[in-house]
C-alpha cells in the first residue's frame, strides 16, 4: 500500500505539475499580449501627439479682416466670440455691441449677455436676454438658453419673485431644455430663497 500511496501521490504532483505549467504558460501569454497591448497604445498615443490639429482663427486674424472692412459684422462677432473665450469680457462686449449696430438681427446679443453676466452687469444682460427672446422663436434652443440665463441674473440680482415668476413660466418650456437638471437647480434655490427673505 506504502508503493501505490507513493505512485498515487507521484500521479497527483505531476498532475500538479502539468497544471501548474499550464497556468503559468498562459499567464506568459497573457503578458505577452498586455505588452504588445501597451506598446500598441503607446505607439497610437506618439501619432496622437505628432498630429496638427487645426488652429482656429486667433483675434489678430479677425483684427486684420475688421481694418479691410470695418462695416463686416461677422468679423466683430467672430473676434467677440474669441475675446469672450479668452475670457476678455470686456473687449468682447465691445465687439458685439459693434456687431449690433453693424446689424441689428444678429445673435450677437445673448454673447454679449452671457459677457455682461460674467462680468456681473446682470441688468444689462437681462436687457440682452430679453432682446435674445424677442428675436427667436419660443422653441429654439437660444431662447431657451436665454431664458434661463435670464432667470440666473434675476437670482443673483436677488430680484427674487422674478426670477419665481420666470421659473414658474419657464415650467412649460423645460421639456425642450436640453440641461434640466440645471434649471431644477436654479429653480429650486430660487424658491427656497424667496420663501425664506
Amino acid at each position: 500500500m506504502h508503493v501505490m500511496g507513493m505512485s498515487a501521490s507521484q500521479a497527483r504532483f505531476l498532475s500538479l505539475t502539468a497544471r501548474k505549467t499550464n497556468v503559468e504558460f498562459e499567464g506568459q501569454q497573457i503578458n505577452q499580449q498586455r505588452t504588445a497591448l501597451s506598446t500598441e497604445s503607446a505607439n497610437y498615443y506618439s501619432m496622437l501627439t505628432s498630429m496638427s490639429v487645426p488652429i482656429p482663427p486667433a483675434i489678430e486674424d479677425y483684427t486684420k479682416a475688421i481694418e479691410i472692412d470695418p462695416k463686416y459684422a461677422y468679423a466683430y462677432n467672430n473676434r467677440g466670440i474669441a475675446y469672450y473665450f479668452s475670457n476678455q469680457y470686456k473687449n468682447a462686449i465691445k465687439d458685439f455691441t459693434k456687431t449690433i449696430e453693424l446689424n441689428p438681427e444678429c445673435d450677437a446679443y445673448y454673447m454679449r449677455g452671457s459677457a455682461y453676466h460674467n462680468l456681473n452687469q446682470d441688468k444689462n444682460a437681462i436687457r440682452d436676454f430679453s432682446k435674445v427672446m424677442d428675436l427667436y422663436d419660443k422653441n429654439s434652443e437660444l431662447y431657451l438658453y436665454a431664458y434661463v440665463k435670464r432667470i440666473e441674473c434675476y437670482f443673483n440680482l436677488k430680484c427674487y419673485e422674478n426670477a419665481l415668476t420666470e421659473c414658474q413660466s419657464f415650467l412649460d418650456y423645460k421639456d425642450y431644455f436640453y440641461q434640466s437638471d440645471n434649471f431644477d437647480d436654479f429653480f429650486y434655490r430660487t424658491v427656497q430663497n424667496y420663501y425664506t427673505t
